[in-house]
């Protein structure tokens, strides 16, 4: 899906209605861990983008302050729309992998990542809307191989759709889901199609595997992360104040679930 709809994705500036709700909150939780760009053994921060799509939060991060991103994906047509708008920066490091191979991926092209070895590589990790992608066992398994790949002390910060869009399947609504008549427990790990509208009135189409708040929970504690904050993102005032044609629609609605964790000290 996204291999044929990749130049859709392309932007410099939000455009998705994620880009406006559930994507600044996902840099607020990070701006804190980036703002010093030194670690404590004198080395520049590296942060992992764990489906980084066509780059746009890679770059986000880039300026927080991460001296470098490490950004892996599926789709070959995404990453090649990553690496033409990084524009040859060496700041970015894109290559194409399945995130069930996230770390024979990072051992493979260690040398082109700059990097010894995929096990605790890297000062920060995000998946920001890949988890609806991926089945609860698949999941587990991503959350845990991005543990191994975290230094100890590292953060990870993950987006989600919240679990309660799965009732959210107004025709009229710029984010919706093909979910009339899906039970919330019932309907675990199907895949349920969507679509969501851009600002400039586009559709782009999405997936989620529907999950339960429990399954994120139980995947986060089995791969051994901290819980340091989770919330839940929708619309705010300030958003229907600046366009209230374009977010009314999704108004006092749970969109998405976000969780910033933390590898603990060894």
């Amino acid at each position: 899906m996204y291999n044929k709809q990749a130049s859709n994705w392309v932007r410099t500036e939000p455009r998705c209605l994620s880009d406006f709700t559930g994507r600044p909150v996902v840099f607020d939780m990070l701006s804190s861990e980036l703002k010093s760009t030194i670690t404590q053994d004198n080395s520049c921060k590296t942060v992992l983008d764990v489906g980084c799509g066509e780059g746009y939060c890679a770059r986000k991060v880039v300026e927080l302050g991460a001296s470098k991103v490490i950004g892996s994906d599926i789709s070959q047509e995404m990453i090649k729309s990553a690496i033409a708008t990084s524009e040859g920066d060496c700041r970015f490091k894109f290559y194409p992998v399945p995130c069930c191979d996230l770390l024979k991926g990072m051992n493979e092209h260690r040398e082109y990542l700059g990097i010894d070895s995929a096990e605790q590589s890297v000062d920060v990790a995000i998946a920001v809307f890949l988890f609806n992608y991926l089945t609860t066992i698949e999941m587990a398994d991503a959350i845990m191989q991005i543990y191994k790949a975290l230094k100890p002390d590292g953060v990870f910060v993950f987006s989600v759709p919240h679990p309660s869009m799965i009732f959210c399947h107004d025709k009229d609504a710029i984010f919706r889901l093909d979910s009339e008549g899906k039970g919330y427990y019932s309907s675990r790990n199907e895949k349920i199609f969507g679509q969501i509208s851009t600002i400039d009135g586009a559709k782009l189409n999405i997936m989620s595997v529907h999950k339960t708040l429990n399954d994120y929970v139980q995947a986060i504690h089995e791969a051994g992360f901290q819980i340091e904050d989770i919330r839940e993102v929708g619309v705010t005032e300030e958003h229907l104040e600046t366009n209230p044609d374009f977010f009314k629609t999704v108004q006092d609605r749970p969109l998405h679930l976000i969780f910033k964790l933390r590898k603990p000290q060894q």
